[in-house]
């Protein structure tokens, strides 16, 4: 199962994204997080999408400008979840 958060501000309950990290990671949910806009220029915020993402967060942060942007990283993501799906599918 893959989810995809896309977010363009903080959370308002950054208390709970640790156990529900957790929860999905138990389910072996793979979790991208995509922030759109300036406000995860702020280390805090970075931090935030590094929790909800999967690790490493390298392959599963994206960040990018507007929300008409997110054509430009499109391809990129669904590549990703054609390798999950190709490693989960049964040979």
């Amino acid at each position: 199962m893959v989810l995809i958060v896309i977010t363009d501000g903080e959370s308002n309950d950054r208390t709970d994204l640790p156990n529900a990290a957790y929860l999905a990671e138990k389910k072996n949910i793979v979790r991208f997080a995509i922030g759109v806009g300036n406000a995860f220029s702020r280390t805090d915020t970075k931090q935030e999408l590094n929790t909800i993402a999967s690790s490493p967060p390298d392959d599963h942060v994206f960040r990018v400008e507007s929300f008409e942007t997110l054509e430009k990283i499109r391809q990129k993501l669904q590549d990703k979840i054609k390798e999950i799906e190709k490693q989960r599918s049964p040979q």
